[in-house]
């Protein structure tokens, strides 16, 4: 920090604000980058996500004609691959939840996504849109007073799909978040029906 105060150039690889862990999202890298330029009163220049060069060297390296970004978070993986022109997957294992996923605007969303890595050899259905209501594979999602509304059965990532389309017309059209207090994630533990022995207080 001293250093770069200094005027000695400051590099950058990622300025990722938090980090997946056992306990919840930690602080990232991007949390000491903030630290430093406040401090220091000079920005980095950042080598890595969301910016094009390390998308770009790694085209170059690997090759391939249609390449895909796979990432957990929208403000770096998949926000680089729009800055970098590529197509993306978003996969729901990291950081990115349901309240970031429906917020996201266009330049932070994922051209598919999946709820995890087994997405990445499967196709990838588009949902039925009719107005602000969705239908796929078995699930209808919906809008009721601003409130997302799910129903049916299926896939988790056919789920993930539908809540995306209509979380994101909604978003693009009232120009606010679809609120998510009535929908569950398929598979999830509901906080109320944990066994009180399981559940940890801080």
């Amino acid at each position: 920090a001293i250093l770069a105060k200094r005027g000695l150039p400051w590099i950058a690889s990622n300025t990722d604000m938090t980090v997946p862990t056992p306990e919840g999202p930690g602080p990232g890298n991007g949390v000491l980058v903030q630290a430093v330029a406040r401090f220091a009163d000079v920005e980095p220049v950042v080598a890595g996500k969301p910016l094009p060069p390390l998308f770009e060297e790694t085209h170059r390296r690997v090759g391939g004609d249609r390449p895909l970004v796979i990432g957990d978070r929208l403000d770096t993986d998949i926000l680089g691959a729009t800055n970098t022109g590529l197509a993306s997957l978003l996969v729901m294992t990291g950081v990115t939840g349901l309240d970031e996923l429906v917020a996201a605007d266009e330049s932070h969303r994922p051209s598919y996504i999946a709820s995890d890595l087994s997405g990445l050899g499967a196709t990838h259905p588009v949902p039925d849109l009719d107005g602000a209501d969705a239908r796929l594979g078995g699930w209808h999602c919906s809008v009721d007073d601003g409130e997302l509304v799910m129903s049916g059965e299926g896939a988790v990532d056919d789920w993930w799909r539908v809540v995306a389309t209509v979380a994101w017309t909604h978003l693009d059209t009232t120009g606010r978040p679809v609120g998510v207090s009535k929908v569950q994630i398929p598979g999830s533990v509901d906080q109320d029906q944990q066994d009180p022995e399981e559940t940890v207080t801080g």
